[in-house]
């Protein structure tokens, strides 16, 4: 069954629709472009079967939220990640008593460690009548829930859609302009995307290493994409990049931020993109690349990524993986394309089981899913190899 024939079944025996309302903490250092939280909440809110009714906004702080909750009246409320405090949520659950409110957490907890209030709230947020915590990585809600935290599986959804004639057109130019920008002959070069944001986490040190080392084996030179707005940023990690490449044949290049779709262009003129991070309950860079059909390796944290693009955080293993994304091309990215694809299914499924009545939600056949995987897949691989 289709995504889009799941989302129709849902509309019909829908008993009672729900307004929903996500709010994101804005932030102002991205200056005008987008990033992956707000992204997330978009594409969810986009993404609820018809009916139900879902806002997305973003807030400077707690205190935008009762003016933003009293404007839409919602039934349940999303807080994209933690930032507003316990004693915010207390009185926001005082005032509006009719609501639902969830603390939606996109991280694990290596990447929660860096937080020092993280749990301390966490625990807090438990306690306020109507709260509850979410976490978008199953593997982390069953942790909250064994150590006795009671929380509810919301995972991401990434719309993916047919590239159309127009895209492709664009994708052309974007590639002629970077290609002539760089000036250099597409047979001497090879494109890697490292982007998202720089965090010691996000491991762009280990992969631009990786990177030189494949651009090496394949006798090209490399050119490192990432993401930073500021070119007088100094932070160890930008700083330890620059040095990186100083006076080597390979170049680093640093993009601005921008609005997603634009992103997207930039994501889709890569040869392979590189996200072997060390902690990720998602990554939405990630799906970019794979929606665009260009060649992933990723965390193996990473689950819309096919286990051949995985890599832990070793530099051999990422070159052999980038080598192996490298032969395989398309085929391997029409993989990547088909786990992203069940992953939306699945996540429909259950953000469908929160805003409807159980018995809306369609079950998962698991016998003809199994099927598809073990007989589907790897004949449309074939082809793909063939042609």
């Amino acid at each position: 069954m289709s995504l889009r024939e799941d989302r129709e079944i849902l509309h019909e025996v829908a008993e009672e629709l729900k307004r929903i309302l996500f709010l994101c903490k804005s932030r102002g250092t991205y200056k005008g472009g987008s990033f992956g939280l707000t992204n997330s909440a978009a594409f969810v809110a986009q993404s609820l079967p018809d009916g139900v009714a879902a806002k997305l906004v973003s807030v400077v702080d707690g205190n935008d939220v009762d003016r933003e909750v009293t404007a839409f009246r919602p039934d349940i409320v999303i807080l994209e990640a933690i930032w507003v405090t316990p004693e915010k949520l207390r009185e926001l659950s005082r005032l509006h008593p009719a609501v639902e409110w969830i603390v939606r957490i996109h991280s694990k907890v290596t990447f929660l460690a860096q937080e020092g209030i993280a749990f301390e709230w966490i625990r807090e947020f438990v306690k306020i009548p109507r709260v509850r915590v979410s976490a978008n990585n199953l593997e982390f809600n069953n942790d909250l829930q064994a150590i006795g935290i009671d929380a509810v599986y919301l995972p991401n959804f990434y719309p993916i859609s047919e590239v159309s004639l127009d895209d492709r057109i664009r994708r052309k130019v974007a590639w002629l302009f970077l290609h002539s920008s760089i000036g250099m002959p597409d047979n001497s070069r090879v494109h890697v995307g490292c982007f998202g944001a720089i965090r010691l986490l996000k491991n762009h040190l280990g992969q631009a290493v990786a990177a030189m080392r494949f651009a090496e084996s394949i006798g090209r030179r490399l050119a490192f994409h990432i993401n930073n707005d500021d070119p007088e940023r100094t932070d160890n990690v930008i700083k330890n990049l620059r040095a990186l490449f100083a006076g080597t044949k390979h170049f680093l290049h640093e993009h601005a931020w921008r609005p997603h779709d634009r992103f997207c262009e930039l994501v889709s003129v890569m040869d392979i993109c590189l996200q072997v991070s060390l902690s990720e309950s998602f990554n939405i860079v990630t799906a970019d690349a794979v929606a665009a059909g260009v060649p992933v390796v990723a965390s193996t944290e990473v689950k819309h990524v096919h286990w051949l693009f995985r890599s832990a955080n070793d530099t051999r293993q990422m070159v052999r993986a980038m080598c192996l994304a490298w032969a395989m091309g398309s085929a391997g990215a029409l993989l990547n394309r088909r786990l992203l694809q069940r992953s939306n299914r699945l996540a429909m499924r259950e953000w469908s089981r929160f805003v409807m009545p159980v018995q809306a939600v369609p079950e998962v056949d698991p016998i003809a899913d199994a099927q598809f995987w073990v007989n589907e897949i790897p004949l449309r691989a074939n082809r793909s190899l063939a042609q």
